[in-house]
């Protein structure tokens, strides 16, 4: 089945009281323009978090601010 649906979404700088409420150091709030956010990005990894050898961290996703339960986590490999 080919779909050619498209979502764009943007990451804003998070609100002084988003901030207060996350339960991580948020960097970035990701959403449709439009919309309630999708994800609550933070730098790096989550506390005690294994990389693979090589990797390096980069940000963290969350679902929502009250959980510092990653959803995704994007690391970069060599240069």
């Amino acid at each position: 089945m080919n779909s050619s649906t498209k979502f764009w979404f943007h990451a804003a700088c998070p609100f002084k009281s988003e901030l207060a409420e996350c339960a991580f150091p948020l960097e970035y709030v990701v959403k449709r323009p439009g919309r309630e956010p999708f994800a609550y990005a933070a730098t790096g990894t989550p506390p005690n978090w294994a990389l693979p050898p090589g990797t390096e961290p980069r940000y963290t996703l969350y679902r929502t601010k009250d959980t510092s339960e990653p959803i995704v986590v994007l690391v970069a490999q060599g240069q």
